[in-house]
């Protein structure tokens, strides 16, 4: 499988922090996605902090945004944060959906 550099996976967690960790080891396990290509952003959820246990033994980005500061307020914040990092494909998954 072709590498896509330019891609970023962002995952917005609130309160859905057991089926996104499922959701990173089902599209991770294989090796063909790499942990380097999410960012994981926690909107104060109550259960962030397993999450963020996760991402962190798991090398996967995580930021916790403080407070719930809405749904488009923090997927910009990880488009700022991935265009830093020279990205330029965005792929959203929402947790519910996936």
């Amino acid at each position: 499988m072709r590498e896509i550099k330019e891609l970023i996976i962002i995952i917005l967690n609130y309160n859905s922090s057991k089926e996104i960790i499922r959701q990173l080891s089902m599209l991770t396990n294989k090796g063909e996605i790499s942990n380097d290509s999410f960012i994981i952003l926690d909107n104060n959820s109550n259960d962030g902090e397993d999450l963020e246990a996760y991402c962190n033994a798991h090398n996967f980005f995580f930021h916790q945004m403080g407070n719930n500061l809405g749904y488009a307020y923090a997927n910009n914040w990880a488009i700022r944060k991935a265009i830093e990092w020279g990205k330029n494909i965005f792929l959203f998954l929402i947790p519910i959906f996936i």
